[in-house]
């Protein structure tokens, strides 16, 4: 988080307009590892449950219409689904670094353990 707003005062402070910036620590996590720094920093065991896509799309499926008829926005849709079922997201920030100079200080296990003590410091969790 504090990446994040050094980041966000860095281009108040600049003269760069309408450019769009994507931020990471340059490092690569599988879905797996997301999941394995999660439940450590929430000090949670947890159980992987595999589902086939096609059953996730019809739940989907029956979830968006029942957001349709309570006029709610559905946690989970069938664009959900498909972000959910890639491999892997590769966050890209170079263009940041180059323009603005500034790169992360923190690497995601540090930024989540850092994040989720916050929450709890909080009484957020």
């Amino acid at each position: 988080v504090s990446d994040l707003a050094n980041a966000v005062l860095s281009l108040c402070d600049s003269d760069i307009t309408n450019q769009s910036y994507n931020l990471s620590d340059g490092k690569s996590y599988s879905a797996i590892r997301i999941n394995e720094v999660m439940k450590t920093a929430l000090n949670k065991s947890t159980i992987s449950v595999v589902l086939p896509v096609f059953i996730v799309r019809i739940f989907a499926f029956f979830i968006e219409l029942i957001g349709v008829i309570s006029r709610s926005s559905p946690i989970l849709n069938v664009d959900k689904i498909n972000e959910i079922k890639q491999l892997n997201w590769l966050c890209e920030s170079s263009k940041f670094d180059e323009d603005i100079g500034v790169s992360s200080k923190h690497d995601f296990e540090t930024g989540i353990i850092e994040t989720i003590k916050w929450y709890k410091t909080n009484e957020w969790l």
